[in-house]
């Protein structure tokens, strides 16, 4: 069954409203997402809005924004961020607390070399933010992370240059001392 809010989210001109409505609905709003995310969620065409691309990226974003609200959906984050969307690792980053298997998944896609002869799209940028994700969550010490970490010497420069941006936000915002 088609949903109006959904159906705005698949157009640039009316996408940012449709994501702010979705916000304004709060812990209201994660069954709409979940219907997305599971395939559930389709237009008049019976076309599921995940498949249209822009709607599944539109949730993702809406599930970061959610932040620790949006929890329930962790599994389903997961699978998309298996699936290569870098945007389900800053929604994983925000839920505050993850389980152990999204440690795993997160630390798995450090290393953008082996993302890219994996041929996920946009392996740098799934790579930088699984890493902002781990250090957000305070797992930088994690031992998925610190094997995923101890085989490339590329991903660890990387994942050291993520966590001294992460510390410079945190002392901007006055998170930290």
């Amino acid at each position: 069954m088609p949903n109006a809010i959904l159906d705005r989210l698949t157009s640039p001109t009316s996408m940012m409203d449709a994501e702010q409505e979705l916000l304004a609905l709060g812990s209201r709003a994660v069954p709409i997402l979940e219907s997305v995310l599971k395939g559930e969620a389709a237009n008049e065409f019976g076309v599921p809005y995940r498949k249209l691309g822009l709607p599944l990226r539109c949730v993702l974003e809406v599930a970061t924004r959610l932040g620790p609200l949006a929890r329930p959906l962790e599994a389903l984050l997961r699978v998309e961020l298996h699936g290569g969307h870098f945007v389900a690792a800053q929604a994983l980053g925000a839920l505050g607390s993850v389980e152990n298997r999204s440690i795993e998944e997160l630390a798995a896609h450090l290393d953008y070399k082996a993302n890219q002869l994996s041929s996920v799209p946009h392996a740098l940028d799934l790579a930088t933010e699984c890493a902002v994700a781990l250090i957000r969550l305070d797992h930088a010490k994690h031992p998925v992370v610190l094997t995923a970490l101890e085989g490339s010497p590329r991903a660890t420069a990387d994942f050291d240059r993520m966590m001294k941006f992460v510390l410079c936000q945190r002392r901007a915002s006055g998170d930290v001392e």
